[in-house]
């Protein structure tokens, strides 16, 4: 289908159920710029989370309040640039929104604009009156230097926003510390762990496989390995006939393998032996016309092949929700592309229980898990103790300080000397919360929703409170504790005798939408464990 074709089957979604957290997100973003905040913020959200719907979302509220605004919204692949304006059409009427990009083969500007870097970056002009910018993929704006990105934002001083699952740079760390960065700080981030729990995103198991390729005496160039070096020093036929050979393990079990190559050689041997054992293998690689490029990803999302080799391409804007194996072929010191990697593997598909992560390359051992990275500035590492270990009994990495397998319940002795420092970075780099007593907060408003989880469904209430939001979820109609607990907080709020309370949290949220429930002046908030906790309402 091409773009023209597709964007017209597409109108408004009025019935769009934006997750908590994008919601959150988009409100972060105007609440930021309504406090008077005057820098240029960064919205950090894992792989998976929807960051499309985030833009359309806050694009959507500022065009409502102020209809004279001129958005532009910025990325460097076709792929982005089209999840992206398509997001924007199920919220923004389409006489709205523009797509710029000589690579989608579309040039038109509107009140929101989506637009290749590569197209625009010489066209100043035609953008000058842009009144604020979003940049996808935020990380692939240079710290320094005079690259596409750094030449065109100079010419703006409208407010600048960020996007991005990976907020650092390889060798220059964070992107909003340091000076002349364009980034100044972070207005949200989502933890990654919390939307795995919550059954948003898909739990990545990663397994320590029977081969790793060995990286000992291999130079750095660029801040990351000598591909060249790489290349020919790797015994391809004796180490990919290894890999093959333990890959096989999972030719029943797992549906949808997404494999990153050292270079198209690799990628082309792999994808050879691959189709040599009975495993459908597609490879795609810069070498390849685009049209067959794009047709292959085509046929392995419609599920014609179980496998598809990757060379340097597929680590950002591919989304196939499917796979789950990804296997590390290439070595990388790099921790935005390691995260750009495995994190192909976090989308929920039905049926799917996890995605398998098998690092031949070693990254995992040497960056940590994705949500637990090193994030280094050039020059800076220490070396030290790793920052993962392998469980001895069903060969799962775990992070260092874990004490029991997660998977087999193997129980690890500790040694004092082996004991590992907490000096890793996180992905979605986490506030520090202050242990004290709990506060007493006023809230704004109140909205009721029904929410449906890994543990069913239930009432979703949502506090507003400032710039912040607080929420607790209510089991009504449940014969369990929390169902007990929900009938009595249900109470509190009205005069409705116990056996007229609502049955279920579909009824509980249309009564509650209805002005049933009182609604508290404050809330008495305690932050001390993993999530905020509501411990008491004032009326």
């Amino acid at each position: 289908m091409t773009f023209e074709e597709e964007r017209r089957t597409i109108r408004i979604n009025p019935d769009f159920k934006p997750r908590w957290y994008q919601e959150e997100a988009s409100n972060a973003i105007f609440n930021y710029f309504y406090e008077g905040n005057t820098g240029h913020p960064l919205i950090v959200a894992p792989t998976g989370a929807g960051k499309s719907h985030i833009i359309a979302l806050f694009c959507k509220r500022v065009l409502e309040q102020w209809p004279h605004q001129r958005i532009l919204i910025l990325s460097h692949v076709d792929t982005i640039l089209r999840q992206d304006y398509f997001a924007l059409l199920e919220h923004i009427d389409m006489a709205k929104v523009g797509m710029y990009s000589a690579g989608v083969g579309i040039k038109e500007r509107r009140a929101v604009t989506v637009a290749g870097i590569q197209s625009i970056h010489n066209k100043y002009g035609l953008f000058n009156e842009s009144t604020l910018i979003l940049i996808d993929e935020a990380h692939t704006v240079p710290p320094k230097g005079e690259g596409q990105y750094r030449k065109f934002l100079s010419k703006f001083k409208c407010p600048i926003v960020g996007l991005t699952a990976t907020h650092f740079r390889l060798g220059t760390g964070y992107l909003h510390e340091g000076a002349g960065r364009i980034f100044t700080d972070i207005a949200y981030s989502i933890d990654i762990n919390r939307l795995i729990d919550e059954g948003f995103l898909c739990s990545l198991i990663p397994r320590e496989p029977s081969v790793t390729i060995d990286m000992e005496g291999v130079h750095t160039q660029g801040g990351d390995f000598a591909k060249k070096e790489v290349a020919e020093r790797l015994d391809r036929e004796g180490i990919t006939t290894r890999i093959i050979d333990d890959l096989s393990k999972y030719k029943d079990t797992h549906k949808q393998w997404l494999i990153f190559a050292i270079d198209i050689d690799h990628a082309e041997l792999t994808s050879y032996m691959l189709n040599e054992i009975g495993v459908e293998t597609a490879v795609v690689h810069s070498k390849q016309p685009k049209v067959l490029n794009e047709a292959l990803k085509r046929d392995y999302k419609d599920g014609r092949y179980q496998a598809l080799v990757s060379v340097e391409s597929l680590t950002t804007g591919f989304d196939v929700p499917s796979i789950d194996l990804i296997a590390l072929l290439r070595p990388t010191k790099s921790p935005v592309l390691h995260i750009q990697m495995i994190g192909r593997g976090l989308r929920i598909y039905p049926g799917k229980e996890h995605c398998l992560v098998l690092d031949y390359a070693g990254n995992v051992s040497r960056l940590g898990p994705i949500n637990d990275v090193q994030v280094l500035k050039k020059k800076k590492s220490k070396g030290g103790e790793p920052i993962t270990k392998t469980c001895p009994e069903c060969k799962r990495i775990v992070a260092g300080v874990v004490k029991i397998c997660p998977e087999c319940g193997f129980v690890f002795i500790f040694v004092e000397k082996l004991q590992l420092s907490s000096a890793n970075k996180e992905i979605v780099r986490k506030k520090k919360k202050e242990v004290g007593k709990p506060t007493w907060v006023n809230v704004d408003g109140v909205t009721y929703k029904e929410y449906s989880g890994q543990y069913g469904s239930t009432m979703l209430v949502s506090y507003r409170c400032g710039i912040r939001t607080f929420f607790e979820y209510k089991n009504i109609g449940s014969n369990s504790k929390a169902g007990y607990n929900s009938q009595y907080w249900w109470s509190q709020r009205t005069l409705t005798p116990m056996e007229q309370l609502p049955y279920s949290p579909a009824e509980g949220v249309m009564r509650a939408q209805s002005g049933e429930l009182k609604v508290p002046k404050s809330i008495l908030v305690s932050e001390r464990g993993k999530y905020p906790d509501i411990q008491d309402y004032i009326f």
